[in-house]
């Protein structure tokens, strides 16, 4: 009888071990599968709603393969988002966004086409390239890339009057340049 009940006992132990091993392969399944990116939205129409905590949306959009609503990682720049949306198109003016720039949540990146033409003769702060900003009166390198970090991390400007809110651009400035720039 002793043995008997020596049996039962072993078989317990083994069967307790086994659900525990169990539970910890997937717990570690959960953790593993937490950590990839998840797509939220993405024009094809396809849907997900997993979100993490640590985890922030951000919209990519323009000359990307695969323009969508992404979640990524919380303090990750925007080649990251980029790199999760497929990459530049062939048409992509890899320019026009700041790679190194950090992305928050609830951002819009748009990556221009490198053909955009300007309106008019009129430098389109909203679109151009740290190359065309230069062409402006008054506009150097180190302005032009803050006028592009600036509409990245804030959202396109609404007026050209908006760009005095840049780091950089005083009225003075501004006066300078307004005859020459729009946001259409």
């Amino acid at each position: 009888m002793k043995i008997l009940k020596n049996k039962k006992l072993l078989k317990i132990v083994f069967i307790a071990v086994g659900i525990v091993a169990i539970l910890v392969i997937i717990i570690i399944s959960i953790i593993k599968n937490t950590k990839e990116d998840i797509v939220i939205y993405r024009e094809d129409d396809s849907l997900s709603v997993d979100i993490k905590l640590d985890e922030i949306l951000v919209n990519v959009t323009g000359e990307v393969n695969k323009p969508g609503i992404y979640s990524i990682k919380s303090g990750s720049i925007i080649l990251d988002a980029i790199r999760i949306a497929g990459g530049f198109t062939d048409k992509a003016d890899e320019d026009s966004v700041n790679l190194i720039g950090k992305v928050k949540d609830g951002d819009k990146i748009l990556v221009k086409r490198k053909d955009s033409e300007n309106i008019e003769g009129l430098i389109n702060i909203n679109t151009a390239t740290v190359k065309e900003l230069m062409t402006l009166n008054g506009i150097g390198e180190a302005k032009a890339s803050a006028i592009i970090t600036y509409r990245t991390q804030n959202g396109l400007f609404n007026s050209i009057e908006e760009i005095m809110n840049v780091q950089g651009i005083t009225e003075s400035i501004y006066l300078k340049i307004k005859d020459s720039i729009t946001v259409k």
